[in-house]
């Protein structure tokens, strides 16, 4: 698991936290009903953020969030 891509999320493209962590999660195939019982909140919730988080990757389907999410590339490692 990358744990640089939450960060690298909320640079380019200006997500909270929680958005960022919505983005990783629905692009590792976590459906928006276990979003809400994993972050213990209303699925209506994990809807705006989803949505919040479309709009500020400048996509209009959850499935070009996932592809967005996915097509950032990893930061190599320090040598």
């Amino acid at each position: 698991k990358d744990a640089s891509l939450a960060a690298r999320l909320k640079t380019l493209y200006g997500l909270s936290a929680t958005e960022a962590e919505v983005a990783i999660r629905i692009s590792e195939g976590a459906s928006l009903a276990e979003l809400a019982e994993e972050r213990r909140t209303a699925i209506g919730t994990i809807r705006n953020q989803t949505k919040s988080v479309a709009e500020k990757l400048g996509c209009g389907r959850q499935a070009e969030i996932v592809a967005r999410v996915r097509a950032l590339p990893p930061l190599s490692p320090s040598s």
